[in-house]
């Protein structure tokens, strides 16, 4: 049984991860928090990205609700001055991360086309369930980091984690 497609998925979500955490350590908490349009908040756009990680990664067959939070409350419904801070977020992440890593230990290529999820709906086989997770958080990723640009915060370097 080999690994070497399971190794590429993961190393792409940990690069993916990297960005995002060093993204996230060069805001201040002004530009944490500054808004531009609802959504696009630093806070609510990395928030968004690591409860998605979770939702992605959480056991199979669990039960999931967006309406609960770690936070209290979901980050649609939480003021901007009450989302959590860079480093909540942080450890956070660094908990996904370590539930991602874990998950790519024990997989190997040949499971990739089996269904991921039998009760998700609808169900898909595994590598499409881990490239769309892969593809949304790349997504949000760029939204974090044009978020920095445009608050003069640097991003986390892009040869670091290509």
């Amino acid at each position: 049984m080999t690994q070497i497609v399971v190794q590429e998925i993961w190393k792409n979500y940990r690069n993916t991860c990297g960005l995002i955490r060093d993204t996230i350590n060069n805001f201040d908490d002004a530009r944490w928090r500054k808004e531009y349009t609802w959504f696009q908040v630093p806070v609510r756009v990395a928030r968004h990205t690591v409860e998605c990680l979770d939702f992605y990664f959480r056991e199979k067959g669990a039960p999931w609700s967006w309406e609960v939070s770690r936070f209290g409350r979901p980050y649609w419904a939480t003021p901007n001055d009450r989302q959590p801070s860079q480093a909540e977020l942080l450890t956070y992440l660094a908990e996904m991360e370590a539930r991602i890593e874990g998950y790519f230990a024990g997989l190997h290529d040949e499971a990739l086309g089996e269904i991921y999820d039998v009760t998700a709906d609808p169900p898909s086989s595994t590598i499409a369930h881990l490239l769309y997770a892969l593809r949304h958080t790349v997504h949000h990723t760029g939204s974090l980091v044009a978020l920095a640009d445009l608050l003069d915060v640097p991003s986390g370097e892009w040869d670091k984690w290509a």
